[in-house]
């Protein structure tokens, strides 16, 4: 184009040539030295006994860089998501040997093996010993450990069961009424129930009457369902959200139980799918005045197009619509820091989060300018993808398509693997 520095305003690694453009610093600089006093303190021994001090940090006059570590500099596609800084040495390293960048699996971890170690056998010296354990270890413990002993020591310390006669196994939890006369579990010990109930490698029984049975979470009422031989869905209503105006959860049923991606069927992810689309039609169709569809039954593919092809001809026709946009999100899994930090979902498996967002939210305060735009991420796609093509006279996701097809090695090399297509067919890459 004419004039590069008002494409480059844009801030993207995608040109309007269609290639990846990227930067790579080769930082050299001179640090002047402002401090005052020396302290020269002795850190330890060589094997040898020659003594080891801390001159290195205690520079006489400024410190001059040479040569520092080259690093690449990567917009993202889209600007709004920032920008990468990827250190050379690291990125040549992972090149030669991609599986330095893989996250390694868990390692098998039981505290009841080591323990018999030092304890011994005995029932009651493991019982104390969990018992005295302190609360940042069992916490650590109740994430990481993969022996299903470990884990059911740790269960019956947060809450109270109801068991079965004959084997004494958990059937259920003991309720109690809450300050406010609603029925909720009696749980001694919230995080570490959440921490030890969301472990896979907890007994099967311990897990459905802790986390996965219906309504062992809450009241949230179930709203939709996917049913089939292979997968169970339960959508889920949570009216009292984060986001505004409610969202859905679609949710693996006790019974077609996934923590992780691998679990998954194609029949799950096309019900997560279809539970999504339906809400959405559903939704649109109330908002503008169509006739709802049969109570207590889920669509079939063919009913949900007729509903999206009838909001679709009401749409030109309407009034500024309330909700403009959707959201939909996934969560992979639970976990918590020993520091009590927790570190993702509310639910170990899988499942997708889904609303419709609102076009305005009213202005609170002081503030007289009326009501103002809410925020979706869309919304941030279409704005960019205007000004690319406003300044570039080209389509951004042409432009993107054609740099993912001819994408080149940032290391310069010619040889080795080069493409960024992980999957694609006629509809998605």
């Amino acid at each position: 184009m004419d004039d590069p520095i008002d494409w480059m305003q844009l801030r993207t690694c995608v040109a309007p040539d269609g290639k990846f453009v990227w930067g790579l610093h080769q930082p050299r600089f001179s640090t002047a030295n402002l401090r005052e006093e020396d302290v020269i303190l002795a850190l330890g021994e060589t094997d040898g006994g020659a003594p080891v001090h801390n001159q290195a940090n205690f520079p006489s006059g400024d410190v001059d860089e040479p040569s520092a570590e080259p690093i690449f500099e990567v917009a993202n596609p889209f600007p709004f998501r920032g920008t990468t800084y990827i250190g050379k040495t690291w990125a040549d390293a992972a090149a030669a040997d991609p599986t330095r960048i893989a996250i390694a699996s868990p390692m098998k971890v039981s505290f009841i093996q080591a323990a018999r170690k030092v304890a011994g056998a005995n029932p009651e010296s493991l019982e104390r010993l969990f018992a005295i354990l302190p609360e940042p270890i069992r916490l650590a413990l109740a994430t990481t450990s993969t022996d299903p002993d470990d884990l059911q020591h740790l269960a019956e310390t947060t809450c109270q069961f109801v068991r079965d006669k004959r084997t004494g196994r958990p059937r259920g939890v003991v309720f109690a009424e809450d300050e406010k006369g609603r029925m909720r579990p009696k749980i001694f010990n919230q995080r570490l129930y959440e921490a030890v109930a969301n472990n896979p490698h907890l007994g099967s029984d311990y897990r459905e009457a802790m986390v996965l049975r219906p309504g062992i979470q809450g009241t949230s009422e179930i709203v939709g369902e996917w049913r089939r031989p292979d997968s169970h869905i339960f959508e889920y209503l949570r009216r009292n959200s984060y986001i505004p105006w409610g969202h859905f959860a679609a949710n693996m049923a006790h019974d077609s139980v996934r923590y992780c991606v691998g679990d998954l069927t194609r029949e799950d992810v096309r019900g997560m799918r279809h539970l999504y689309y339906q809400r959405t039609y559903v939704r649109m169709a109330q908002t503008l005045g169509l006739d709802p569809p049969p109570a207590r039954s889920t669509l079939s593919t063919a009913a949900m197009e007729t509903l999206r092809q009838q909001v679709q001809k009401v749409l030109p026709k309407s009034v500024r619509l309330q909700f403009s946009a959707t959201l939909w999100g996934w969560n992979y899994g639970f976990d918590y820091a020993p520091t009590g930090y927790r570190l993702h979902a509310s639910h170990q498996q899988i499942h997708s989060q889904f609303a419709l967002i609102p076009d305005q939210v009213a202005a609170a305060g002081d503030n007289t300018m009326g009501p103002l735009p809410a925020y979706a991420c869309g919304d941030q796609i279409y704005t960019f993808a205007s000004q690319f093509r406003t300044r570039t006279g080209r389509s951004f996701f042409d432009c993107y398509h054609e740099a993912i097809e001819g994408n080149e090695r940032m290391d310069g090399r010619k040889r080795g693997p080069s493409s960024l297509v992980v999957y694609q067919d006629d509809n998605v890459m």
